[in-house]
């Protein structure tokens, strides 16, 4: 099978080279790789010219956000299996081949995810975070799937239309909620992708802002309804003790050069840092977070 993995990029230049490694090294020949920038002047293109003759097409020009350059990227895509991965996360290099190999197995499965990293801006791995093995499939997807490591099959991708480019924040939730409603998931153990915090990032910036509001219109025109604040805020901390489980596990797979190992933070750096997720938890452990809070 062909694996058309979607970068969108815009002055990212500090983390980007590593994105744009944890692809090109994979463990699984065939991917199509296509880098949508969005005009950035922070270097990021020089850094895209650098691996020019290893993917399969790029593009610097002024689009309209992050979901204009993914649903750009899809449209020149050819692979039979879908991915898209931020420019300041990772892979894992082995992450390709272990899809691949589940969705050769499970032909009737349309979706398959796995479990993720969170690293901090040097590459050091906070946590690693247990995704639920059921719940992929409901309106509390957002909280059960993580984006970078989630893989599909184009034929469902085109099924439900693809990215909407008017979605700003939440393109990632509608899309996935879309394919639920159309589509067989299925988790699968392992580690396959790691996820950035960083001061910039847009998941920590606006998520308590822009993104809640972007989150409740993709329930109400996808799902057709609001959980409440309750059923919400509950499903979000046994998400979150869940995701905890994972912390003492070593980490499974081939990682790129220059990420460290967890196993060098203490209990408590991982167990405050795996509570990081848009959480409100982070008032009430912000004692018990230490020099992890700097990262946050």
């Amino acid at each position: 099978m062909k694996v058309s993995i979607i970068t969108p990029s815009y002055n990212q230049a500090p983390f980007l080279g590593n994105t744009i490694n944890s692809v090109l090294e994979q463990t699984y020949p065939n991917i199509e790789y296509i880098v949508v920038d969005g005009g950035s002047d922070d270097g990021s293109v020089d850094i895209i010219k650098n691996h020019a003759d290893r993917i399969a097409y790029w593009v610097s020009e002024p689009d309209q956000g992050q979901s204009d350059a993914i649903r750009k990227g899809f449209e020149h895509a050819s692979g039979e299996i879908h991915a898209w991965l931020n420019s300041d996360d990772v892979l894992s290099l082995d992450a390709v081949e272990r899809a691949v190999g589940f969705f050769e197995k499970n032909p009737d499965i349309d979706f398959v995810y796995g479990n993720r990293l969170a690293v901090d801006e040097q590459g050091r791995v906070l946590y690693k975070k247990r995704m639920l093995p059921s719940g992929a499939m409901s309106i509390y997807l957002s909280m059960v799937l993580g984006q970078e490591s989630c893989f599909w099959r184009r034929e469902l991708y085109d099924r439900v239309g693809g990215v909407n480019p008017e979605r700003f924040f939440s393109m990632d939730y509608e899309l996935f909620s879309k394919m639920a409603q159309q589509g067989r998931f299925k988790y699968c153990p392992g580690i396959w992708g790691g996820f950035r915090i960083h001061a910039s990032s847009r998941t920590m910036k606006e998520y308590a802002t822009f993104g809640k509001k972007d989150v409740a219109e993709v329930q109400q025109s996808v799902w057709g309804k609001q959980p409440s604040t309750l059923a919400w805020h509950s499903i979000s901390l046994l998400v979150k003790i869940w995701g905890c489980t994972g912390i003492w596990t070593r980490n499974p797979g081939i990682w790129p050069e220059g990420f460290l190992s967890s196993d060098k933070l203490t209990i408590k750096e991982r167990l405050s840092a795996s509570f990081h997720e848009g959480s409100r938890f982070r008032s009430l452990t912000k004692w018990f977070r230490g020099d992890v809070v700097g990262l946050y």
